[in-house]
């Protein structure tokens, strides 16, 4: 099947009035030496999404808005959905809620394929709000960190098990099989032929797994950068430590170090009060707390 464009960039949607507009603004800027299509797919928001959306669509070649109910958006499923509406040689996926920084995403997204035949996935880093809750920041911050320290000089990690950046093992495959969907790039071909798992969490983790594991290609680039709200409540935040810990612990990824050490050393250096840093170490203490009785639960239950 011939591409009809570069880039297909794929925006699962729902209530994301308030950040939708400003990245069709940003991606306008970004993607114009690009042939390039651009696919909302919106779970029935009740705000006004869709008439933010229908505002820019004057903007692109292509902006397509699909509609599904909220009990059919699934993260892989839906992910899947915008793959098959895609024509694009490349297909983008970005969060409502991220703003890209800078002005070259979409360049390296496209120099970071032309690196080796087998690279199928690209994917970048978040830099989480500073009112980020601090359990929720230093999860997505420690990780990332821990991935730096392997990248060269342009900001690259080649996770390629047929030349290993490090020891491919149970003690370290919480580095080679995560990425994020969160900004994300694909091969569409690549995505047509191996789909994303129906999951309502996780899809990006099992499909990076899978790509290590076809010894394929997937690359970190942390100078692809994206501002991320993310501000989940506790209730959310605890269903997302479930969700999250059941499928590390269905993919034996429960091995992974507890980064405590590194969390608490984040802290006592930040530039706060130290009544500030207390309470930051006591939502993080209580974050590890919860985790251990979810761990719990799932060997009882087993």
């Amino acid at each position: 099947m011939r591409d009809k464009y570069i880039f297909s960039i794929v925006i699962p949607t729902y209530n994301g009035e308030k950040t939708i507009g400003n990245l069709l603004n940003k991606i306008h800027l970004l993607i114009k030496n690009y042939t390039s299509e651009v696919i909302i797919i919106d779970s029935s928001s009740t705000d006004g999404t869709i008439e933010v959306v229908n505002k820019h669509k004057y903007k692109f070649t292509k902006l397509v808005l699909k509609n599904i109910t909220k009990s059919e958006f699934n993260h892989g499923g839906t992910r899947n959905l915008g793959a098959k509406l895609a024509s694009g040689k490349y297909i983008c996926f970005l969060s409502q809620d991220v703003m890209p920084v800078g002005i070259n995403m979409f360049a390296r997204f496209s120099s970071n394929f032309q690196l080796d035949p087998r690279v199928v996935a690209v994917f970048g880093k978040q830099i989480p709000y500073e009112s980020t809750p601090i359990e929720q920041l230093l999860d997505i911050l420690i990780w990332q960190e821990k991935l730096d320290k392997f990248t060269n000089s342009f900001g690259l990690l080649k996770l390629d098990k047929q030349s290993p950046f490090t020891n491919y093992g149970p003690q370290n495959y919480y580095l080679w099989w995560p990425m994020s969907n969160v900004i994300s790039c694909y091969k569409r071909s690549y995505l047509l032929q191996n789909p994303f798992q129906q999951t309502a969490y996780g899809e990006d983790l099992q499909i990076g797994k899978h790509i290590i594991e076809q010894n394929m290609i997937k690359i970190y680039d942390n100078k692809i950068r994206v501002i991320h709200l993310q501000k989940l409540d506790l209730q959310e935040y605890i269903h997302r430590l479930y969700l999250d810990l059941l499928i590390r612990d269905r993919m034996y990824l429960l091995k992974q170090p507890n980064n405590l050490d590194s969390k608490i050393r984040y802290i006592l250096f930040k530039n706060s009060s130290m009544l500030h840093k207390v309470y930051y170490l006591s939502r993080v203490i209580l974050s590890y707390l919860i985790k251990l009785i979810i761990v719990f639960n799932l060997r009882i239950t087993k």
